[in-house]
């Protein structure tokens, strides 16, 4: 080979790895503009007023059902006591009741379970009860419960942890211990069902692990900024100055 021809060579070799190493230029085109909601018409307007009027509803039925359910447990708890078959025989008795009235009532059992879910963590939260053992007994119910009655249990499946994560947030327990044991237990449910039932409450699960444990996050920073708020108040309050006569 020539001088030359290996002057070209070496050239062509230095100019490759500088590109390589050289950063990807992006597309300078112009940027999409986000997209807009819709304007609304009358009619738009007029639908829109009395949808948000009947959620708003709904989520007052569900947090009285939530209530409802708390109730029941911590009393329950108080005068069964919190032993392992005593508390599963408890929730099972409510998570059941739950979906035998939605089934008869014709209502959503997942809106009822999540509402349930939610309140009775609380309840044995109250009772001093063991909550990683109390959401295992609910998902299990409600998976069997809501089988048993023909009815979709994958829909159940995800309002059910939905209920139990929160109501264990809200408790202060470490939801994300609560959530991975009940997901495997809804697993280990999930064997005994159709096959159907099975494939379906397994991809509705799948990765559930992960966003549960963003929410509980996102969900702990705003308690505890709330608990601060309210720690700060109560610190200025006895410092004010009294107000003149």
């Amino acid at each position: 080979m020539t001088a030359s021809a290996k002057r070209n060579s070496t050239s062509r070799r230095r100019s490759a790895a500088l590109a390589a190493r050289a950063p990807t230029r992006r597309s300078t085109g112009p940027a999409k503009a986000a997209p807009r909601a819709c304007a609304l018409g009358a009619s738009g307007e007029a639908i829109r007023a009395q949808v948000e009027e009947r959620l708003g509803e709904i989520r007052a039925i569900q947090a009285e059902m939530s209530e409802i359910s708390r109730r029941t447990v911590s009393a329950s708890l108080a005068a069964a006591g919190t032993a392992a078959k005593d508390m599963s025989k408890v929730l099972q008795d409510v998570v059941a009741g739950v979906i035998q009235a939605a089934g008869q009532a014709g209502g959503d059992r997942s809106v009822s379970i999540e509402a349930v879910a939610k309140g009775a963590i609380a309840g044995v939260q109250e009772a001093q009860g063991n909550l990683v053992r109390a959401a295992a007994t609910i998902m299990k119910t409600a998976l069997k419960e809501t089988n048993a009655a023909g009815a979709e249990a994958a829909e159940v499946a995800r309002s059910a942890l939905q209920g139990i994560a929160e109501g264990t947030s809200e408790a202060g327990g470490n939801a994300s211990e609560v959530v991975n044991a009940t997901i495997r237990s809804a697993f280990a449910v999930a064997d005994d069902l159709g096959k159907l039932a099975r494939e379906a409450v397994r991809q509705v699960l799948a990765g559930s692990v992960e966003g549960w444990a963003e929410i509980v996050k996102t969900r702990r920073a705003e308690m505890e900024k709330a608990r601060k708020a309210v720690l700060a108040r109560a610190h200025v309050a006895p410092h004010a100055a009294p107000q003149a006569a």
